[in-house]
């Protein structure tokens, strides 16, 4: 018996194979990944069923009777609490999963487990010599329980909590005629009440599970299942999900529901009459989502978008139209066509391809094998051809471009569950966060200061901060590899690699991603795969390509500088600026960028900086080489690169902010805790802390949860949570608690102080440097002798989730610097407000009073 060791009890493999099927001998494969990222159970020669399940850093090794787990753990050991156990019960097949909705890796709603079954719900509804509906027989009954109860027993074995454990059901078991005893042998046989969903909410569920697989969308949405469709619109921005107020509509319109429906207008017919009823039909549905849209209330903005463009975006979910995605991939990938990635989440075709209808069905008759289209998907395809030409007749200004998603159901219900700041986070960074090197947010800030400000040239917007975010946290993990395997492992780590799985990423990031990390690893490949690069170019602009790996080069550069991914905490040694120049080349008359490396000029460099940089900056400037420019188009500019030696006085990074003389310092009040929200934040950061970090001094009374005296204090102010979103701050909160909440409320905004100089912080009298090794720095007198103290480290934890955020620390020693360093400085509040004083006319009559008084009551009113 195959069984996995970690820490505690073992996990029992032999639960996941697949159930042997009646009078088969096939037999099960068992075969261990090349990456211990995931294991793999595949029953051989069979597209109905498939488990697998993510195994972190595990190692096979043999024994007596199968294989060993050894050596760590699932990296969802320990989360039980975050475990969710979903069942989805569609017509064409039920679906089980394990997911790990557990921080910081929420977003991309990771898999643990995930299989199923092809028992059809819808199919067992027709008598299969009259065609007629009848109830669902017995003996399917019977199989979905035992499914279910199997699935139960296997959620036990991954600690999955029974109430975290859901079973949804849709069209097939909502319109079967015996639903209820359905239903009721369900409860009887797992003691959990199946979700029907009904058919707005089903329509609801999927717009959701779409909306989890990109980072923003909008357009018409179409989810095709065996036994009904669903359209809508969808708006999805910055973590938030806009639909038709209507909800959606819903037709019997399935995959499965339609091919039926078509054979029965056939059945008995002559060839005139048959094409007459099919025609009559056609009429009908296209009236039908005509009537919808009109009823949806598509928003101004998508409709004026869609005349514009030429088309609305359409998104398209369930398996059906999955199935025509795989068509059109196929065509793609076959007779010469060359697509690279072979992902359907994040799949885009445009309207002439995605309505070549009469082609798809050709190559689903014709073609021997096509890739995830099983022969069931197959014998749809006409019902599904016949479905999208009444869909690009019936919607007004046409379909622009279609994108295939893999959210569904079970992504939808998932995706549910995540507060809004969750869902706002950028799936290709949260992916990647975990291969981040240590100092990651002062290498991020080094190569975007590698890019020009907007002139009236600028940087690619399609190129999105998560691309370079998650460029930095990647460009470390393949450098231990050799040259001649470095950049062909780079350039398939997106599609084929460690991030092939990640939830919610574009195709486009994907290519922008895997080029920009083959060129940090000198754009070095053999012959096999330049074809390979070459495919990943052409489903981006030139002009992406070019970016794509001038900035790989320059993350060549930075992992020189720094082989370990670890930036000096003392003063930074280097800086990058960068600007427009169109005065490059021999005859000084070229466009192109001037990238400024400054050096901290001193005596004594053990570092070496200087010469590391001499091959460096070829590597750099080759990126403005015309051969290695996108032939197509030809678009490319010139690259110089200076190096020169300065003062660099640390403190912390002015670029691509506003200088300290003119930028305003926010106005700060006494943090307090008031309500229920800032209970928990105040019991986190004790929890950690324990004690005044900034001196040491420990809570000798924790034990009896006495903390007279010390207080948590919040390094940005609750008093301005507008800022805090408006600036992105909430984005790099990765420990949330609730799903109203921006983060403010983290312990990562939060650190524990004595009371009498908690007062000092919230006024910028002094603050913590953590680009000068977590150094205090005073500004005022220094009664507490704290000036030159070092941050604990208990309260530090910049590649975690527990530890104060580097981030929220830079901005408040920022804002101190402002807040002091400007002539007589800012205005300084009373805060002491003795018993029976007019606070409200000390408020007035002071400095700034419009300003205090609306932080004042912010900070009362905030969280209630």
């Amino acid at each position: 018996m195959a069984r996995c060791k970690g820490e505690g009890k073992g996990l029992l493999l032999d639960l996941l194979k697949p159930d042997p099927k009646p009078d088969s001998n096939t037999p099960v494969e068992k075969t261990w990944p090349s990456s211990p990222q995931q294991l793999h159970y595949h029953e051989m020669d069979s597209s109905d069923s498939e488990y697998s399940f993510a195994s972190g850093a595990l190692t096979p090794t043999s024994s007596d009777d199968g294989v060993v787990l050894r050596g760590g753990h699932p990296p969802w050991r320990g989360h039980g609490d975050h475990l969710v156990g979903i069942v989805d019960m569609g017509s064409n097949g039920i679906r089980f999963s394990i997911s790990d909705l557990s921080s910081p890796l929420a977003r991309i709603l990771p898999t643990v487990l995930v299989y199923r079954s092809g028992l059809s719900l819808y199919d067992v509804q027709f008598d299969p010599d009259t065609g007629e509906k009848i109830p669902i027989p017995k003996s399917t009954i019977d199989a979905v329980c035992s499914l279910l109860g199997r699935f139960l027993v296997i959620c036990g074995d991954f600690g999955v909590a029974k109430d975290h454990v859901h079973i949804v059901a849709t069209e097939a078991t909502r319109a079967a005629k015996n639903s209820s005893e359905l239903l009721t042998a369900i409860k009887q046989e797992t003691d959990l009440d199946v979700e029907l969903l009904q058919k707005e909410d089903e329509g609801h569920i999927g717009a959701l599970g779409v909306a989890s697989g990109f980072l923003e969308m909008d357009g018409l949405v179409m989810d095709l299942g065996g036994g009904s469709t669903q359209i809508t619109w969808i708006i999805s921005h910055e973590g938030n999900v806009r639909i038709s107020g209507r909800g959606s509509f819903s037709f019997p319109y399935g995959a499965a529901a339609l091919t039926k429906k078509l054979d029965d207008l056939k059945k008995g017919k002559s060839k005139d009459d048959a094409n007459y009823a099919v025609e009559a039909f056609r009429k009908e549905m296209v009236a039908n989502f005509r009537d919808a849209y009109a009823r949806l209330e598509v928003p101004d903005d998508l409709v004026e978008k869609a005349e514009r463009e030429g088309g609305f975006r359409i998104y398209l979910s369930g398996g059906g139209f999955r199935g025509w995605g795989y068509l059109l991939l196929h065509l793609n990938q076959s007779h010469g066509n060359h697509y690279p990635i072979s992902i359907i989440n994040g799949y885009t075709v445009g309207k002439d391809q995605f309505q070549n209808t009469e082609k798809l069905k050709e190559v689903a008759k014709a073609a021997k094998d096509v890739f995830r289209v099983s022969d069931r998907r197959r014998a749809q395809v006409p019902a599904v051809a016949f479905l999208v030409n009444v869909v690009a007749e019936a919607i007004p200004h046409g379909i622009r471009e279609a994108h295939f998603c893999q959210g569904g159901v079970r992504e939808g219900y998932l995706y549910r569950q995540l507060p809004v700041l969750v869902r706002r986070h950028a799936p290709l960074e949260v992916a990647t966060r975990q291969y981040a090197p240590g100092s990651r947010r002062q290498l991020q800030r080094l190569l975007e200061s590698a890019i020009p400000k907007p002139s009236e040239q600028r940087f690619p917007p399609e190129f999105g901060d998560h691309v370079i975010d998650a460029f930095t946290n990647v460009m470390y993990f393949h450098m231990f590899m050799s040259k001649e395997t470095a950049s062909t492992a780079a350039i398939y780590s997106t599609s084929a690699g460690i991030m092939s799985s990640t939830h919610g990423v574009s195709h486009q990031d994907r290519a922008r991603l895997a080029l920009m990390l083959q060129a940090r690893y000198r754009g070095e490949l053999p012959p096999r795969e330049l074809e390979f690069r070459d495919a990943l170019r052409s489903i981006l602009s030139p002009e992406d390509v070019w970016w794509a790996q001038y900035l790989g080069r320059v993350g060549y550069l930075i992992t020189c500088l720094y082989p370990a991914g670890k930036v000096s905490e003392a003063m930074p040694k280097i800086l990058f600026s960068a600007e427009w120049s169109q005065s490059l080349g021999k005859k000084q008359d070229k466009q192109g960028l001037v990238l400024t490396i400054s050096l901290q000029k001193v005596h004594d460099d053990p570092a070496r900086f200087k010469e590391a940089l001499k091959d460096c900056v070829k590597v750099v400037e080759k990126a403005g080489k015309k051969k290695n420019w996108v032939v197509q188009g030809a678009w490319g500019m010139k690259v110089k690169v200076k190096v020169v030696e300065e003062g660099i006085l640390g403190f912390v990074f002015w670029t691509r902010q506003s200088p300290p003389s003119c930028e305003p310092c926010i106005t700060r009040i006494l943090s307090r805790t008031l309500t229920s929200r800032d209970d928990i934040f105040r019991a986190r950061v004790r929890e950690r802390d324990g004690k005044f970090v900034i001196t040491g001094v420990v809570n000798t009374g924790a034990y009896m949860n006495d903390w007279m005296d010390f207080e948590a204090a919040h390094i940005f102010p609750v008093s301005s949570e507008e800022y805090f979103v408006q600036r992105g701050f909430s984005r790099r909160i990765t420990n949330i608690m609730g799903e109203c909440d921006t983060g403010l409320s983290s312990c990562q905004n939060g650190l524990l102080m004595l009371s009498n100089i908690h007062q000092k912080f919230d006024g910028f009298a002094f603050s913590v440097n953590p680009d000068d090794g977590y150094k205090i720095t005073c500004f005022d007198e220094d009664p507490f002798r704290i000036d030159g103290r070092i941050l604990d480290p208990i309260c530090r934890d910049p590649s975690g989730d527990e530890g104060a955020s580097d981030e929220l620390l830079r901005w408040h020693f920022r804002q101190a610097v402002l807040a002091n360093m400007r002539g007589a400085g800012e205005p300084l509040y009373e805060m002491d407000f003795p018993p029976r004083t007019d606070m409200i006319g000390e408020i007035l009559g002071g400095p700034n009073a419009s300003k205090r008084m609306e932080a004042e009551l912010f900070s009362r009113l905030v969280g209630l």
